[in-house]
């Protein structure tokens, strides 16, 4: 949460653009970071945290994938309901309740270089 204030704050600073679309980006780069790790072909099914977004969220995450993999086929990502019975939610709640190790921590420098360049 730190870094993805530090991260916030800096994006309205330099911006002055709405909150809401430095979370939207934020929030694509972390999906982007975490589709890397992903064996390809996997589909993968968004929650739908921004509801009325999403749009905007696919747009936005396909350019970044694309740019790393440009023949990455969008129909792969779809956005629905997860739901706290998914494994997804499990894993996410034992990373959140430190029962297990992330994968990845990000830092806000991460978050940033993928939304305004190095």
């Amino acid at each position: 949460m730190r870094e993805k204030r530090i991260a916030l704050d800096y994006l309205k600073q330099r911006s002055g653009g709405t909150r809401k679309l430095s979370q939207l980006r934020l929030f694509t780069v972390a999906l982007y970071y975490l589709l890397q790790q992903l064996p390809s072909n996997e589909l993968v099914t968004i929650d739908t945290e921004y509801e009325g977004h999403e749009p905007a969220l696919r747009s936005m995450l396909l350019n970044l994938i694309w740019q790393d993999e440009p023949g990455f086929d969008s129909e792969r990502i779809v956005f629905g309901r997860i739901g706290k019975k998914s494994n997804a939610h499990k894993l996410a709640l034992e990373v959140y309740r430190k029962r297990k190790p992330a994968d990845r921590i990000l830092k806000a420098d991460d978050l940033l270089k993928k939304i305004i360049g190095p």
